[in-house]
């Protein structure tokens, strides 16, 4: 996960396990890295210059968000998906239900949402060691993408509702 908590990295990407555990395939990672594993079409990557929050989103949308923007970053992949641009997604972000973003995720009709049984690390893009997160995390997944979070649980990775 991006995390500013404990350890600054914003700039990060998702553990291959829980990669692996998803089975889906993406049209988009919006704010991925070059050296990411999940598997989508288009990774825009802050490194090599990309503007991913400004570029264009369609399709299937995976957003692991640096989390000194959250908030920005979920409010853009719901209304580009209110839009009718983006026809799923998943979400990895802290399991911050209180906040207005994680609400509003919730919120959406046939949204599925998992509390991940262990915390995830941050695997910074400059290949030091994972930093210790700040707090527990969840995945949100709706549409084309919904299932994704049947599937996280089946393989142990937390309680879904």
């Amino acid at each position: 996960t991006h995390e500013t908590a404990r350890g600054n990295c914003d700039e990060g990407w998702t553990p291959a396990c829980l990669v692996d555990a998803m089975g889906q395939r993406f049209d988009l990672y919006p704010c991925g890295h070059p050296q990411a594993v999940v598997p989508a079409d288009t990774v825009y990557a802050r490194a090599r210059g990309d503007d991913g929050f400004q570029l264009p989103w369609k399709g299937k949308v995976w957003l692991n968000p640096p989390y000194s923007s959250t908030y920005s970053w979920v409010n853009r992949l719901l209304l580009e998906a209110d839009d009718g641009n983006v026809t799923g997604f998943v979400t990895l972000t802290f399991a911050r239900t209180g906040s207005s973003w994680a609400q509003r995720q919730m919120e959406r009709s046939n949204v599925r949402g998992l509390v991940l049984s262990k915390r995830v690390r941050c695997i910074p893009g400059d290949g030091q060691s994972a930093s210790s997160p700040g707090a527990d995390s969840m995945v949100c997944a709706w549409g084309e993408c919904a299932d994704v979070v049947e599937r996280l649980r089946a393989a142990g990775h937390g309680v879904a509702r």
